[in-house]
């Protein structure tokens, strides 16, 4: 059920969205910091490259938290977007959750005009 959920989900964003990397092309890279409880406990980096029509996007994730002493949580992630004239042709993303491998790879089909 969840599963179904999700997929529904996804097949009706990703058919209306439209990505706008416009507002991005000022920036070469975004760099956030993590907190809680005012602590410092991770980063989440972007890095954009362009070349002609063509911009990939690059996401670096690394957070931990501790309660006790004890981690509680932990991500570790890096994603690739790919875009052609503002347009996502590919997303691959590979992360590490609480030591459980997940990762996604989607590829835009020209075909049938969605990932």
């Amino acid at each position: 059920m969840k599963k179904s959920i999700v997929v529904l989900f996804l097949i009706i964003f990703s058919s209306i969205s439209k990505a706008n990397m416009t507002h991005y092309n000022k920036y070469n890279k975004i760099e956030m910091e993590i907190f809680r409880n005012g602590e410092l406990i991770g980063y989440n980096y972007y890095f954009f490259t362009k070349k002609g029509n063509k911009t990939t996007v690059t996401n670096q994730i690394n957070f931990s938290v501790k309660l006790l002493g004890t981690t509680i949580f932990q991500v570790e992630g890096y994603g690739e977007e790919k875009y052609l004239n503002d347009q996502l042709i590919s997303y691959v993303s590979k992360t590490l959750q609480n030591n459980k491998k997940k990762f996604v790879k989607l590829v835009f089909d020209k075909k049938k005009k969605y990932i």
